[in-house]
Protein backbone atom coordinates (compact mmCIF):
# COMPACT_ATOMS: atom_id res chain seq x y z
CA UNK A 1 0.00 0.00 0.00
CA UNK A 2 2.87 2.35 0.62
CA UNK A 3 3.82 2.76 -3.25
CA UNK A 4 0.09 3.14 -4.21
CA UNK A 5 0.48 7.21 -3.71
CA UNK A 6 3.38 7.06 -5.83
CA UNK A 7 2.10 4.82 -8.74
CA UNK A 8 -1.42 7.01 -8.75
CA UNK A 9 0.88 9.87 -9.57
CA UNK A 10 2.58 8.67 -12.11
CA UNK A 11 -0.63 7.23 -13.80
CA UNK A 12 -1.85 10.70 -13.29
CA UNK A 13 0.95 12.58 -15.18
CA UNK A 14 0.79 9.86 -17.74
CA UNK A 15 -2.56 10.60 -18.74
CA UNK A 16 -2.27 13.75 -18.75
CA UNK A 17 0.59 13.46 -21.52
CA UNK A 18 -2.18 10.74 -23.13
CA UNK A 19 -4.74 13.20 -23.68
CA UNK A 20 -2.34 15.64 -25.68
CA UNK A 21 -1.77 12.82 -27.94
CA UNK A 22 -5.27 12.17 -28.37
CA UNK A 23 -5.71 15.43 -29.35
CA UNK A 24 -3.09 15.21 -31.94
CA UNK A 25 -5.21 12.30 -33.44
CA UNK A 26 -7.56 14.42 -33.74
CA UNK A 27 -6.12 16.88 -35.51
CA UNK A 28 -2.59 16.40 -37.24
CA UNK A 29 -3.38 12.32 -37.21
CA UNK A 30 -6.29 13.01 -40.05
CA UNK A 31 -5.92 11.36 -43.17
CA UNK A 32 -7.27 14.34 -45.66
CA UNK A 33 -7.81 11.88 -48.37
CA UNK A 34 -10.42 10.02 -46.15
CA UNK A 35 -13.19 13.03 -46.51
CA UNK A 36 -13.07 12.58 -50.36
CA UNK A 37 -15.71 11.07 -51.67
CA UNK A 38 -13.83 9.31 -54.51
CA UNK A 39 -12.48 7.35 -51.97
CA UNK A 40 -15.83 6.43 -49.76
CA UNK A 41 -16.48 3.12 -51.05
CA UNK A 42 -12.43 2.21 -50.37
CA UNK A 43 -12.92 3.11 -47.14
CA UNK A 44 -16.21 1.79 -46.60
CA UNK A 45 -14.58 -2.04 -47.47
CA UNK A 46 -11.60 -0.99 -45.24
CA UNK A 47 -13.51 -0.76 -42.13
CA UNK A 48 -16.71 -2.84 -42.70
CA UNK A 49 -15.98 -5.70 -40.63
CA UNK A 50 -13.47 -3.17 -37.83
CA UNK A 51 -11.58 -4.46 -36.17
CA UNK A 52 -10.87 -6.94 -39.17
CA UNK A 53 -8.85 -4.94 -42.06
CA UNK A 54 -11.33 -5.40 -45.24
CA UNK A 55 -9.95 -6.21 -48.15
CA UNK A 56 -10.05 -3.57 -50.73
CA UNK A 57 -7.62 -4.85 -53.39
CA UNK A 58 -10.39 -4.79 -56.16
CA UNK A 59 -11.87 -1.75 -55.72
CA UNK A 60 -11.24 0.58 -58.40
CA UNK A 61 -8.27 3.26 -57.12
CA UNK A 62 -6.92 1.18 -54.39
CA UNK A 63 -3.88 1.19 -55.01
CA UNK A 64 -3.66 4.91 -56.27
CA UNK A 65 -5.32 5.60 -52.72
CA UNK A 66 -3.15 3.65 -50.92
CA UNK A 67 -0.07 5.47 -52.19
CA UNK A 68 -1.46 8.55 -51.16
CA UNK A 69 -2.17 7.54 -47.77
CA UNK A 70 1.35 7.02 -47.31
CA UNK A 71 2.36 10.24 -47.27
CA UNK A 72 0.83 10.49 -43.67
CA UNK A 73 2.58 6.93 -42.44
CA UNK A 74 4.53 8.72 -39.89
CA UNK A 75 1.75 10.18 -38.66
CA UNK A 76 -0.87 7.34 -38.74
CA UNK A 77 2.19 5.34 -37.08
CA UNK A 78 1.95 7.86 -33.87
CA UNK A 79 -2.05 7.08 -33.90
CA UNK A 80 -1.33 3.80 -33.45
CA UNK A 81 1.43 3.93 -30.61
CA UNK A 82 -1.33 6.74 -28.95
CA UNK A 83 -3.54 3.50 -28.70
CA UNK A 84 -1.28 1.31 -27.85
CA UNK A 85 -0.57 3.36 -25.37
CA UNK A 86 -3.79 4.20 -23.96
CA UNK A 87 -4.19 -0.08 -23.45
CA UNK A 88 -1.64 -0.62 -21.44
CA UNK A 89 -2.05 2.78 -19.24
CA UNK A 90 -5.66 1.35 -19.27
CA UNK A 91 -4.57 -1.81 -17.87
CA UNK A 92 -2.25 -0.75 -15.28
CA UNK A 93 -4.54 2.02 -14.34
CA UNK A 94 -7.38 -0.39 -13.52
CA UNK A 95 -5.12 -2.85 -11.72
CA UNK A 96 -3.97 0.03 -9.18
CA UNK A 97 -7.18 1.52 -8.63
CA UNK A 98 -8.49 -2.00 -7.80
CA UNK A 99 -5.71 -2.28 -5.32
CA UNK A 100 -6.57 0.86 -3.56
CA UNK A 101 -10.28 0.70 -3.61
CA UNK A 102 -9.66 -2.90 -1.93
CA UNK A 103 -6.83 -2.15 0.69
CA UNK A 104 -9.23 1.05 1.77
CA UNK A 105 -12.09 0.94 4.10
CA UNK A 106 -13.59 3.92 3.00
CA UNK A 107 -12.79 7.02 1.03
CA UNK A 108 -13.69 10.49 3.04
CA UNK A 109 -12.88 14.00 1.78
CA UNK A 110 -12.88 14.97 5.71
CA UNK A 111 -10.26 12.32 6.36
CA UNK A 112 -7.75 11.15 3.59
CA UNK A 113 -8.36 14.57 1.25
CA UNK A 114 -4.95 13.75 -0.72
CA UNK A 115 -5.31 9.96 -1.46
CA UNK A 116 -9.21 10.62 -2.22
CA UNK A 117 -8.53 13.37 -4.87
CA UNK A 118 -5.18 11.30 -6.48
CA UNK A 119 -7.71 8.41 -6.55
CA UNK A 120 -10.82 10.10 -8.04
CA UNK A 121 -8.21 12.14 -10.59
CA UNK A 122 -7.51 8.76 -12.02
CA UNK A 123 -10.92 7.54 -12.42
CA UNK A 124 -11.96 10.73 -14.03
CA UNK A 125 -8.53 10.60 -16.18
CA UNK A 126 -9.71 6.86 -17.42
CA UNK A 127 -13.16 7.88 -18.11
CA UNK A 128 -12.10 10.68 -20.02
CA UNK A 129 -9.22 9.00 -22.15
CA UNK A 130 -11.73 7.00 -23.36
CA UNK A 131 -14.60 9.12 -24.13
CA UNK A 132 -12.06 10.91 -26.09
CA UNK A 133 -11.24 8.19 -28.12
CA UNK A 134 -14.49 7.14 -28.15
CA UNK A 135 -15.29 10.22 -30.20
CA UNK A 136 -12.14 10.28 -32.29
CA UNK A 137 -14.23 9.87 -35.83
CA UNK A 138 -11.05 8.75 -38.01
CA UNK A 139 -9.88 5.64 -35.75
CA UNK A 140 -10.57 2.66 -36.87
CA UNK A 141 -9.72 3.72 -40.21
CA UNK A 142 -6.66 5.22 -39.22
CA UNK A 143 -5.65 1.77 -37.47
CA UNK A 144 -6.60 0.06 -40.78
CA UNK A 145 -4.78 2.22 -42.82
CA UNK A 146 -2.10 2.37 -40.53
CA UNK A 147 -2.34 -1.73 -41.05
CA UNK A 148 -1.86 -1.69 -44.63
CA UNK A 149 1.26 0.13 -44.84
CA UNK A 150 3.03 -1.53 -41.66
CA UNK A 151 1.17 -4.54 -41.22
CA UNK A 152 1.74 -4.36 -37.45
CA UNK A 153 1.50 -7.44 -35.42
CA UNK A 154 -0.37 -5.48 -32.34
CA UNK A 155 -2.96 -4.19 -34.79
CA UNK A 156 -5.56 -6.79 -33.60
CA UNK A 157 -5.07 -6.19 -30.03
CA UNK A 158 -5.29 -2.37 -30.32
CA UNK A 159 -8.53 -2.36 -32.75
CA UNK A 160 -9.91 -4.50 -30.58
CA UNK A 161 -9.15 -2.22 -27.77
CA UNK A 162 -10.81 0.42 -30.11
CA UNK A 163 -14.17 -1.69 -30.51
CA UNK A 164 -14.55 -2.23 -26.96
CA UNK A 165 -14.63 1.09 -25.87
CA UNK A 166 -17.22 2.10 -29.21
CA UNK A 167 -20.00 2.07 -26.06
CA UNK A 168 -17.53 3.81 -23.34
CA UNK A 169 -20.44 3.88 -20.90
CA UNK A 170 -21.28 0.17 -20.86
CA UNK A 171 -17.21 -0.72 -20.66
CA UNK A 172 -16.97 1.48 -17.92
CA UNK A 173 -19.30 -0.63 -15.89
CA UNK A 174 -17.35 -3.85 -16.71
CA UNK A 175 -14.32 -1.82 -15.81
CA UNK A 176 -14.96 -0.36 -12.43
CA UNK A 177 -17.03 -3.45 -11.40
CA UNK A 178 -14.32 -4.40 -8.52
CA UNK A 179 -14.06 -0.63 -7.35
CA UNK A 180 -17.72 0.83 -7.63
CA UNK A 181 -18.41 -0.07 -4.21
CA UNK A 182 -15.87 2.43 -3.26
CA UNK A 183 -16.11 5.12 -5.88
CA UNK A 184 -20.07 5.58 -5.33
CA UNK A 185 -19.84 6.24 -1.49
CA UNK A 186 -16.88 8.47 -1.91
CA UNK A 187 -18.59 10.47 -4.91
CA UNK A 188 -22.28 10.50 -2.83
CA UNK A 189 -19.95 11.61 0.28
CA UNK A 190 -18.72 14.97 -1.41
CA UNK A 191 -22.71 15.60 -1.76
CA UNK A 192 -22.95 17.88 1.42
CA UNK A 193 -19.39 19.80 0.48
CA UNK A 194 -20.81 20.42 -3.56
CA UNK A 195 -24.07 21.70 -2.05
CA UNK A 196 -21.80 24.59 0.45
CA UNK A 197 -19.42 25.07 -2.49
CA UNK A 198 -22.49 26.22 -4.75
CA UNK A 199 -23.63 28.11 -2.07
CA UNK A 200 -22.25 31.40 -2.16
CA UNK A 201 -24.11 33.66 0.25
CA UNK A 202 -23.33 30.70 2.69
CA UNK A 203 -20.04 30.77 2.58
CA UNK A 204 -20.21 34.78 3.06
CA UNK A 205 -22.13 34.16 5.75
CA UNK A 206 -19.66 31.85 7.37
CA UNK A 207 -17.00 33.92 6.58
CA UNK A 208 -15.28 31.32 4.13
CA UNK A 209 -14.53 33.47 1.58
CA UNK A 210 -13.43 36.16 3.98
CA UNK A 211 -9.56 37.51 4.40
CA UNK A 212 -10.35 40.28 6.73
CA UNK A 213 -12.78 38.24 9.53
CA UNK A 214 -10.28 36.75 11.16
CA UNK A 215 -7.01 38.98 10.75
CA UNK A 216 -5.43 36.96 13.43
CA UNK A 217 -5.39 33.47 12.20
CA UNK A 218 -4.35 34.90 8.10
CA UNK A 219 -0.89 33.06 8.93
CA UNK A 220 -2.48 30.33 10.29
CA UNK A 221 -3.14 26.69 8.15
CA UNK A 222 -6.87 26.49 7.81
CA UNK A 223 -8.69 24.17 9.83
CA UNK A 224 -11.81 23.92 7.91
CA UNK A 225 -11.82 21.19 5.18
CA UNK A 226 -13.90 23.67 2.90
CA UNK A 227 -11.06 25.39 2.17
CA UNK A 228 -9.18 22.60 0.91
CA UNK A 229 -12.24 21.46 -1.15
CA UNK A 230 -12.53 25.08 -2.88
CA UNK A 231 -9.32 24.79 -3.99
CA UNK A 232 -10.89 21.59 -5.61
CA UNK A 233 -14.00 22.62 -6.94
CA UNK A 234 -13.69 22.21 -10.31
CA UNK A 235 -11.79 18.36 -9.62
CA UNK A 236 -15.07 17.53 -7.23
CA UNK A 237 -17.44 18.68 -10.28
CA UNK A 238 -15.22 16.41 -12.43
CA UNK A 239 -15.30 13.62 -10.07
CA UNK A 240 -19.11 13.25 -9.58
CA UNK A 241 -19.85 14.32 -13.33
CA UNK A 242 -17.80 11.53 -14.74
CA UNK A 243 -17.71 8.93 -11.99
CA UNK A 244 -21.86 8.25 -11.03
CA UNK A 245 -21.81 6.46 -14.47
CA UNK A 246 -19.40 4.22 -13.20
CA UNK A 247 -21.56 2.54 -10.19
CA UNK A 248 -25.54 2.65 -11.31
CA UNK A 249 -26.12 -0.28 -9.19
CA UNK A 250 -25.55 2.62 -6.47
CA UNK A 251 -28.43 4.00 -7.87
CA UNK A 252 -31.15 2.31 -5.58
CA UNK A 253 -30.11 5.02 -2.81
CA UNK A 254 -31.89 8.23 -3.46
CA UNK A 255 -28.94 10.12 -2.61
CA UNK A 256 -27.10 9.20 -5.70
CA UNK A 257 -30.25 10.31 -8.24
CA UNK A 258 -30.08 14.09 -6.28
CA UNK A 259 -26.29 14.44 -6.63
CA UNK A 260 -26.79 13.38 -10.21
CA UNK A 261 -29.28 16.55 -11.09
CA UNK A 262 -27.81 19.15 -8.96
CA UNK A 263 -24.00 18.45 -10.76
CA UNK A 264 -25.93 18.26 -14.71
CA UNK A 265 -27.55 21.01 -13.61
CA UNK A 266 -24.17 22.87 -13.28
CA UNK A 267 -22.84 22.76 -16.99
CA UNK A 268 -23.90 22.22 -20.41
CA UNK A 269 -20.84 20.97 -22.17
CA UNK A 270 -18.06 19.10 -19.84
CA UNK A 271 -14.54 19.40 -20.25
CA UNK A 272 -12.54 16.56 -21.80
CA UNK A 273 -9.12 18.10 -23.25
CA UNK A 274 -8.25 21.00 -24.92
CA UNK A 275 -11.17 22.01 -27.50
CA UNK A 276 -12.75 18.37 -26.92
CA UNK A 277 -15.81 18.57 -24.67
CA UNK A 278 -18.35 15.90 -23.82
CA UNK A 279 -22.63 16.94 -23.88
CA UNK A 280 -22.62 14.36 -20.84
CA UNK A 281 -26.26 14.56 -20.38
CA UNK A 282 -27.17 12.93 -23.86
CA UNK A 283 -24.46 10.05 -22.95
CA UNK A 284 -26.28 9.55 -19.49
CA UNK A 285 -29.68 9.07 -20.97
CA UNK A 286 -28.36 6.70 -23.49
CA UNK A 287 -26.89 4.92 -20.64
CA UNK A 288 -29.80 4.67 -18.52
CA UNK A 289 -32.57 3.60 -21.25
CA UNK A 290 -30.57 0.78 -21.87
CA UNK A 291 -29.15 -0.49 -18.48
CA UNK A 292 -30.61 -4.18 -16.94
CA UNK A 293 -29.95 -4.96 -13.37
CA UNK A 294 -30.38 -7.94 -11.57
CA UNK A 295 -31.48 -5.73 -9.04
CA UNK A 296 -35.56 -5.71 -9.48
CA UNK A 297 -35.56 -2.62 -7.50
CA UNK A 298 -33.44 -0.65 -9.26
CA UNK A 299 -34.78 1.04 -12.23
CA UNK A 300 -32.79 3.82 -13.66
CA UNK A 301 -34.67 4.59 -16.34
CA UNK A 302 -36.92 6.28 -14.66
CA UNK A 303 -33.77 9.17 -14.04
CA UNK A 304 -33.98 10.10 -17.85
CA UNK A 305 -36.87 12.82 -16.93
CA UNK A 306 -34.35 14.10 -14.01
CA UNK A 307 -31.69 14.19 -16.90
CA UNK A 308 -33.53 15.80 -19.39
CA UNK A 309 -34.54 18.94 -16.58
CA UNK A 310 -30.99 18.89 -15.73
CA UNK A 311 -30.20 19.14 -19.42
CA UNK A 312 -32.61 22.19 -19.83
CA UNK A 313 -31.62 23.95 -16.88
CA UNK A 314 -27.93 23.88 -18.23
CA UNK A 315 -28.64 24.81 -21.46
CA UNK A 316 -30.55 28.27 -20.45
CA UNK A 317 -28.17 28.99 -17.70
CA UNK A 318 -25.53 28.71 -19.97
CA UNK A 319 -27.20 30.93 -22.23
Amino acid sequence: MSKLPEKLIVLKNTAEILKTRILFTNTQGRVPIVSDKTYSRIIETLIKKFPESGNADSEKGYFEFLSKVKDKSEDLEQVFYTFLDCLEWRDLALSTLSEVAQGMTHLKFESNPFLMTAFLDLVTLFVQIHLMISSLPERKIQLVLYYKIKSDNLYNKVAQYIVDYDSPFRKFVLDFAPSSNRIGPALVGLKDIWAKLTNVALLRKQGTLSITLNPSQLGLPAQDSIVFALGAQDKIFSWIAYGLVLCPEEFVAADYAVLLKQILQYNFNFPLHGDMVCQIHAEYIAFFEKYKSKNKNLKVAKEKKNIQEALTYSASSAG
